[in-house]
């Protein structure tokens, strides 16, 4: 299923890792692979099945419980999403991802009984992706919503518009976007 995947086959890697799955009910992975090639042909409630399957048989994978929740929060399902992202912070309490997208989703459900914290956390990590040279989770438009120094969501703004240039010069160099990598989204 890697290679298929490696090589931009998700179709058949899907195949493969199922039958994986028809063979050993009990493996996580196997089902967490299955939900990633899922959201990236664009079947998200297929997703959502396959890692909720994972995170059943093991909850003490944080990625799993991050991803599940990313995937019911664009499904517009925050309330659900919220219990997948702090049982992820609780497994890994630094996860980037899993916090910015557990703000988000407390924001659209009203449930800020520890807004203040999740905020001082939120702009803790967020500083530390762009002193680290990586594009923060926080996403520009998501930034003015949150109650973030001006400079920041500056810093978060320009630091996507730099971004989205190298994608734009690579493009018009012809070089195709990298592939994601296959397990990283479980590292």
């Amino acid at each position: 299923a890697a290679l298929c995947c490696d090589m931009g086959e998700s179709e058949a890697a899907l195949v493969e890792i199922k039958a994986a799955i028809a063979m050993d009910t009990a493996n996580a992975l196997d089902f967490a692979t299955a939900g990633f090639l899922c959201r990236i042909t664009g079947r998200l409630e297929e997703a959502v099945s396959y890692f909720a399957s994972a995170f059943a048989i093991n909850p003490k994978m944080p990625k799993v419980a991050g991803v599940l929740g990313g995937l019911l929060k664009d499904l517009g399902r925050p309330e659900e999403a919220v219990f997948y992202f702090r049982h992820a912070l609780r497994e890994k309490p630094i996860q980037a991802d899993a916090l910015c997208n557990m703000v988000h989703s407390l924001l659209f459900v009203c449930l800020w009984r520890h807004r203040s914290e999740a905020m001082l956390m939120l702009e803790v990590v967020t500083r530390a992706q762009l002193a680290a040279g990586d594009t923060p989770s926080v996403q520009p438009f998501h930034a003015l919503a949150y109650s973030l120094p001006d400079s920041l969501i500056t810093s978060i703004s320009q630091s996507y518009a730099a971004c989205a240039a190298l994608n734009a010069q690579a493009a018009l160099a012809g070089c195709p976007p990298p592939p994601p990598p296959f397990f990283a989204v479980f590292a």
